[in-house]
């Protein structure tokens, strides 16, 4: 697999900007990368709430600044279109148009995805024992205390942190605020970007 370049783009126009999402979430823009052909940001929220993750990526297309539009403004429509009909040729009862169509979306819309993926994997794999992180799932924050683990066959790109929050009776997966969790869900706090 060759190397995806991951470059901080320090003079964007973005930085320090109001944005929203696809999805209605709104936040500044902190960071901006480009990785391969997709510039991408880190956003705070304006708002943090307690059971979200403050910090999140998201393609510099799929925001919208300061009250416009975005530059790839159904983003959803076109996801939403693209997963129904893979749902259609996973239960093989897509035609041949429906097949091309999907391709053709999938085409469309996979640099995004894996745009946002490959920033996340880069800013994860910067992550060093005692620096803060947030479960993107729970919004919970906690301490890293083993980037690399043994891996486990049910947890990919495990990571152990111990959660700030005392222990939650009824979560087996947190055991006494420690817990080895996929990095997947885990994100750098803004101070370590």
């Amino acid at each position: 697999m060759h190397s995806i370049n991951v470059t901080p783009l320090a003079d964007s126009s973005w930085l320090r900007s109001k944005a929203t999402d696809p999805y209605g979430r709104a936040g500044t823009v902190r960071l901006a990368y480009q990785v391969s052909t997709i510039q991408v940001a880190i956003l705070t929220d304006l708002t943090p709430a307690p059971d979200t993750c403050p910090v999140w990526i998201q393609p510099l297309d799929l925001l919208a600044r300061d009250g416009g539009t975005a530059d790839f403004q159904d983003f959803r429509a076109r996801f939403k279109e693209e997963s129904d009909l893979k749902l259609l040729m996973l239960s093989d009862r897509a035609c041949a148009s429906e097949r091309e169509r999907q391709r053709e979306l999938q085409d469309r819309l996979t640099p995004y995805s894996f745009a946002e993926h490959r920033l996340h994997r880069f800013l994860n794999a910067q992550l060093r024992v005692g620096d803060r992180v947030v479960d993107t799932y729970r919004g919970r924050r906690g301490t890293l205390l083993d980037p690399s683990p043994p891996p486990l066959p049910h947890i990919s790109s495990p990571m152990i942190v111990r959660f700030d929050e005392p222990y939650v009776p009824g979560d087996p997966q947190w055991l006494k605020g420690t817990s080895t969790i996929s990095a997947i869900g885990l994100y750098p706090t803004l101070g370590l970007l």
